[in-house]
């Protein structure tokens, strides 16, 4: 759940495939890192086994509709610390629509993810009002990736367009008869912020947002666009007032990638050796010395590690905080040297999170190695 007590977080987001294990796992810890409760997930390019593998970890509920190994789907994940009941669901069979009707802190809503055509196609959004209104007479909270613009004035960063598609029109007279708003847009009147970037036109449009309903409204906190990381679209998330709080217990265990690094290696000798010199001799058992070296290294590692994550920490703000300034320099004037300089930025915060993720995966198999057939958390 969300950091900020009496928050709920919904995020939205065009993941472009999840097909890749390492990706998956970043996606998945980054999601976790940014404490999204309800997150709804586009272009997840997944099967219905491996999107259900998905319900580990922090996600206590996931809902998908599944297209192909190389294009569409969408999945709802909810977190597990959140009170939610599942009442109905709905979906479509071509991976591009996902509903489903929910009791969140006691008040019904409606979670709708969708993925619409990047074709022109009206016939998508009738449908997907038709779906809406079976559902029921329920609050919406609707998010996806729509493919096209609210606002062509503020919603796209090359020339305005002209020519209003015919979903476009489709869409805001939905909004109209289910009294939905564009919450970003209400929160941001005149801001421009966007979600894509188009490498081959070189431009940057605002696609992928949150529809809500109007009673809703007074209960959103903020809205926001993240940065384009990891996948070609920016998330989006929504803040909600919830009624509940969370608690989570942890028990340390030694972080075994400390001694693949040889720093970290020497630092570690480094520290026994100390410790021995100092305390060898003034202990009346070889067996007391080991109990009490233990006990002071496990302290020292502690701090070490606690302090490495800090940095860590430290450097992935800064790194993200330099692209969202690259990226805004470059919204405003496009140049071959604030390219350059966004996919190096890009390609360390990318070093630094797939570090990690290896890390993850490795304790992972290692869990399921010394705990796969007893009783535990994992039967």
């Amino acid at each position: 759940m969300s950091s900020q007590i009496g928050l709920i977080r919904l995020s939205t987001w065009n993941v472009n495939g999840l097909g890749n294990p390492i990706k998956r796992k970043k996606v998945m810890t980054m999601l976790k890192n940014k404490n999204h409760d309800v997150v709804f997930l586009q272009e997840t390019h997944m099967s219905k086994e491996e999107s259900e593998k998905l319900c580990v970890g922090w996600v206590g509920h996931v809902f998908y509709s599944i297209g192909s190994s190389k294009s569409k789907g969408v999945i709802i994940l909810v977190s597990k610390q959140l009170q939610f009941k599942c009442i109905r669901q709905i979906k479509d069979n071509s991976g591009r629509v996902i509903i489903v009707l929910a009791e969140i802190q006691s008040q019904k809503l409606i979670l709708a993810n969708i993925y619409a055509p990047n074709l022109d196609d009206q016939h998508f959004f009738v449908d997907l009002e038709r779906k809406l209104q079976t559902a029921g007479n329920h609050t919406v909270v609707l998010g996806g990736d729509f493919n096209l613009l609210m606002d062509p004035a503020l919603d796209h960063s090359g020339a305005v367009l002209r020519n209003v598609p015919k979903a476009a029109v489709t869409l805001q007279r939905i909004c109209k008869s289910l009294g939905l708003i564009d919450i970003w847009r209400i929160m941001n009147p005149s801001g421009r912020d966007y979600t894509f970037f188009s490498p081959v036109h070189k431009t940057y449009s605002r696609i992928d947002f949150f529809l809500i309903s109007k009673a809703l409204t007074s209960s959103a906190v903020n809205c926001e666009i993240g940065n384009i990381l990891i996948s070609d679209h920016a998330w989006v998330s929504l803040d909600l007032l919830p009624q509940s709080e969370r608690r989570k217990s942890y028990r340390w265990r030694l972080n075994s990638s400390l001694l693949q690094d040889p720093v970290n290696v020497a630092w570690l000798r480094t520290e026994i050796n100390n410790y021995l010199e100092i305390n060898w001799k003034s202990v009346s058992s070889a067996g007391v010395a080991w109990e009490a070296l233990k006990a002071v290294i496990r302290g020292r590692i502690i701090q070490h590690t606690s302090y490495q994550k800090k940095i860590r920490t430290q450097e992935l703000l800064e790194l993200e905080n330099r692209i969202k300034q690259a990226e805004t320099e470059l919204k405003q004037q496009m140049t071959q040297d604030g390219m350059r300089k966004l996919t190096k930025l890009k390609y360390q915060y990318n070093n630094i999170i797939t570090q990690k993720v290896e890390f993850n995966l490795f304790r992972a198999r290692q869990t399921y190695f010394e705990s796969g057939d007893k009783a535990g958390k994992l039967l």
